[in-house]
C-alpha cells in the first residue's frame, strides 16, 4: 500500500510539474526580432472572415461580477468634472513599470441590462505624451460633427472624394478608392476645418471634462492640408453641396501653437494621455448603446463610417475606416495570450475563436522625435471578441518610447510595444 501511495504521489507531482511548465511556457511571449516587430507595426490590418455584420455592438453576456467592481455612466455621471475619481478603477493593475511603457484598458461588461466599466492602468494614465497619428481619430470625429451640425446629414463626399475613402486613407496610410491624398494632409485639413479651439474644447467643457487641462490638440500633422475640389461637402440632405467655413491653414488659426511653443514643453502641441484617448474612443464605440456619453452632433451612421468605412468606393474591399488601420501587433498579442506558442496564424486563430466575428478598430502612430531624442509608438484600439468567455469588449491605449531618434530605432520601439502588449493583455485576460 505504501509503495502504491508513493507511486501515485510521484505521478501527481510529475503531472503538477508538467502543468506548471506548460503554464510557464504559455505565459512566455515568443521572442520576436526587429524584422518581425517592424512587420507587426506596419503590416496591413488583419481582417476577420465574417464581415457581414457592420454594426459596432459587441455581443456580451450578462456579467455576474460584483456590482461594486464596475460602474455605469449613470453611476459615474461623466457630465461633471472629477469623474476620474468616481469611476471603478485600479490604477496599479498592470505590473509593467512606467519605463516599459504606458498602458490603459477600459473593460466593458453588461450588468442588469446596462453597460458598466472598469479602468485598468499601470499608474501612467495621466502622463502626457505626443500621440503622433493616433490622435487623428479625434480630428475625424470632430469634422463629422461639424458637418452634421452644419446641416449635412448622411455625409457622402468632401469635394469629389467619398468621405469614407478619406477616412480609410488616414488609417491605412495609402491611396484608397478615390482618395489619393496623404494621411497627414487629410487629418490636417480636418483640424483646420474644425478649428483648434473647438477641437480642444471637446476635452474639457465641450464633452470629456477631463481633469487634466493640459490635454489638447493645437497643432497639425506637418503637411500642407488636403484641398477638396470642389470646395464643398455633400450629403443626402445636401446633394448640391455645402461649403463649410474653416481655416485655410494652421497659420490662420489664432489658437494654433508651434510644436515647441513656450507652454508646450517636450510633449508638443497636441499632448494626450492614455486615459483621454481611451475614453474618447470608448464613448464613440458605445455611441448607440450608452447614449449618456454621446459625442455632440454625431449620429450612429457617422460612427459606422469611421469604424467600417461605409460608403467607400473601392469595390474590391469589404470594409474601410478603422478596420483598415495598419498594424498586426494587437491581434498577435491577443492570439498569443489565448493560444500561447501554439498560434502561428493570429487571423485564423481569432476566426476560429469567435466564429470569424472578432473586430479590432485601431489607429496607430509612431516616429522618431528629435525634440525628445526618442523613437515612439502609440496604439489606440477598440476590440470585440464575440463567443469568447461570453464575449469580451475593451478599449486600449498604449505608448512606448526608446532612446534614439532615427528611423532605424523604429523596429526596436516596435519590439518594446509588442512586449508591453503581450505582458499586459496576458494580465488583463487572467483577471478579467
Amino acid at each position: 500500500m505504501t509503495r502504491l501511495v508513493q507511486a501515485v504521489t510521484t505521478v501527481i507531482l510529475l503531472a503538477l510539474i508538467q502543468a506548471c511548465f506548460d503554464i510557464s511556457k504559455k505565459q512566455q511571449s515568443p521572442l520576436i526580432n526587429e524584422k518581425h516587430a517592424k512587420a507587426l507595426m506596419s503590416g496591413e490590418a488583419l481582417l476577420p472572415s465574417d464581415l457581414s455584420d457592420k454594426s459596432i455592438s459587441c455581443p456580451l453576456s450578462q456579467t455576474t461580477a460584483a456590482t461594486e467592481n464596475y460602474m455605469s455612466s449613470a453611476q459615474v455621471d461623466y457630465s461633471k468634472y472629477g469623474w476620474e475619481e468616481r469611476i471603478a478603477h485600479d490604477w496599479e493593475y498592470f505590473s509593467a513599470q512606467p519605463s516599459e511603457g504606458k498602458i490603459q484598458v477600459i473593460d466593458i461588461k453588461k450588468q442588469n441590462n446596462q453597460y458598466v466599466y472598469k479602468y485598468l492602468s499601470n499608474g501612467t494614465q495621466d502622463d502626457l505624451f505626443e500621440p503622433w497619428s493616433s490622435s487623428k481619430v479625434m480630428a475625424i470625429t470632430a469634422a463629422m460633427a461639424k458637418a452634421r451640425s452644419s446641416g449635412l446629414k448622411g455625409l457622402t463626399k468632401a469635394g469629389s472624394v467619398p468621405f469614407s475613402d478619406l477616412v480609410t486613407s488616414i488609417h491605412s496610410y495609402s491611396d484608397f478608392g478615390q482618395s489619393k491624398a496623404s494621411s497627414n494632409a487629410i487629418a490636417t485639413y480636418f483640424i483646420n476645418l474644425v478649428g483648434r479651439q473647438k477641437l480642444t474644447n471637446y476635452f474639457s467643457d465641450g464633452w470629456l471634462k477631463l481633469a487634466n487641462q493640459k490635454v489638447r490638440i493645437r497643432g497639425g500633422y506637418g503637411e500642407a492640408p488636403y484641398r477638396p475640389v470642389p470646395n464643398l461637402w455633400f450629403a443626402n440632405s445636401h446633394p448640391a453641396g455645402l461649403k463649410l467655413k474653416g481655416f485655410e491653414s494652421g497659420e490662420q488659426d489664432p489658437l494654433a501653437q508651434s510644436y515647441r511653443c513656450e507652454e508646450c514643453g517636450l510633449t508638443g502641441n497636441k499632448p494626450q494621455t492614455t486615459l483621454a484617448m481611451a475614453e474618447w474612443l470608448k464613448r464613440i464605440a458605445l455611441h448607440d448603446r450608452d447614449q449618456v456619453t454621446n459625442f455632440p452632433n454625431l449620429a450612429l451612421s457617422d460612427v459606422e463610417m469611421l469604424f467600417y468605412g461605409l460608403g467607400h468606393s473601392q469595390s474590391d474591399e469589404k470594409v474601410g475606416g478603422m478596420m483598415k488601420g495598419i498594424g498586426q501587433g494587437l491581434a498577435y498579442a491577443i492570439a498569443e495570450t489565448i493560444a500561447g506558442e501554439n498560434q502561428q496564424n493570429p487571423k485564423k486563430y481569432l476566426d476560429d475563436l469567435t466564429q470569424g466575428q472578432w473586430r479590432i478598430w485601431q489607429k496607430i502612430g509612431w516616429g522618431p522625435s528629435e525634440t525628445r531624442g526618442a523613437a515612439e509608438y502609440v496604439l489606440l484600439a477598440h476590440v470585440c471578441l464575440p463567443h469568447f468567455q461570453g464575449g469580451k469588449e475593451f478599449t486600449i491605449s498604449a505608448q512606448v518610447g526608446i532612446d534614439g531618434a532615427t528611423e532605424a530605432d523604429e523596429a526596436k520601439v516596435g519590439m518594446k510595444m509588442q512586449s508591453l502588449l503581450s505582458k499586459s493583455i496576458r494580465q488583463y485576460f487572467a483577471g478579467y
